[in-house]
C-alpha cells in the first residue's frame, strides 16, 4: 500500500508545472531523496525477509525427514505425543518462500498423516486430529482467513442440522406412549439423541479450536 502511495506521489509530482530555475535543482534532489528513503528501506526490508524464509524452508524440510524417519512404538499415548509435538515445531516455523510454500506443505501432510493413519485410537479421536492438522494446513496456505470461514459455515451448517434432528426426535417421543412397543422406540429415538448431542458438543469444540487458529492467524 505504501509503495502504491509513492508510486502516486511521483505521478503527482510530473503533473506539476515548472518552479524557478534557482529551486529547481534543490526542490528535485529533496523530493528524490525522499523517495529514495523508503524505497532502499523497503529493499533492505525484503532481502532480510528473504534470508528468514530460505532459514525456514531448510528447517521446514530437515522436520520432514525427521518424521519420515520416526519409528513409533508400542505406546500408543507417547506416540501420539510425540506426533503433536512435531505438529507444533512445524507450526512455529515461519513462514517460507512463496514458490516452494504448496508443494513443502504437501510433503509434511504426506509425511505426518502417514503416521496419524497408523495410530491405534479410536476413530472419534483420530478424526479430531486429523481435522486439526486440516485446519493448521489452511492457516499455513493463502488467503487462510477465507477458508478457515468457509470452513466455520460448513460447521455451524452441520450443527444446525443437529439441532433440527434432536428438536424432532425430542417432540416425537411424546407420540409413542400410546403405541405398541413404546419403550423400545424411545430407547432407539433416544440412542439417536444422545448420539447426536455427542455429535454437537464435538463440532462445538471444532468451532472454537478453529476460531482460535484464525484469531492467531490475523
Amino acid at each position: 500500500k505504501t509503495t502504491e502511495t509513492y508510486i502516486t506521489l511521483q505521478q503527482k509530482w510530473k503533473t506539476v508545472g515548472p518552479v524557478p530555475r534557482k529551486q529547481s535543482d534543490e526542490v528535485w534532489k529533496r523530493f528524490r531523496t525522499a523517495c529514495d528513503a523508503f524505497f532502499n528501506n523497503k529493499k533492505e526490508h525484503f532481502a532480510e525477509k528473504d534470508k528468514v524464509q530460505d532459514c525456514n524452508i531448510k528447517l521446514k524440510q530437515d522436520l520432514i525427514v525427521e518424521i519420515n524417519a520416526y519409528e513409533a512404538g508400542d505406546n500408543e499415548m507417547e506416540n501420539l505425543t510425540k506426533l503433536k509435538e512435531l505438529q507444533k515445531r512445524w507450526s512455529d516455523i515461519g513462514y517460507v518462500p512463496i514458490r516452494q510454500k504448496d508443494s513443502i506443505q504437501k510433503e509434511y501432510r504426506e509425511a505426518i498423516n502417514k503416521h496419524f493413519a497408523k495410530l491405534n485410537i479410536d476413530s472419534d479421536k483420530k478424526s479430531d486430529l486429523q481435522f486439526k492438522n486440516k485446519l493448521d494446513d489452511i492457516a499455513q496456505g493463502t488467503r487462510s482467513y477465507d477458508k478457515l470461514l468457509v470452513e466455520r459455515e460448513r460447521l455451524m451448517g452441520k450443527a444446525d442440522k443437529l439441532r433440527s434432528d434432536i428438536d424432532l426426535w425430542e417432540n416425537n417421543i411424546g407420540f409413542f406412549a400410546n403405541s405398541k412397543n413404546a419403550q423400545s422406540m424411545i430407547q432407539e429415538v433416544q440412542l439417536k439423541i444422545d448420539t447426536a448431542k455427542e455429535k454437537l458438543d464435538n463440532l462445538k469444540d471444532k468451532v472454537k479450536y478453529l476460531d482460535r487458529v484464525a484469531n492467531s492467524d490475523n
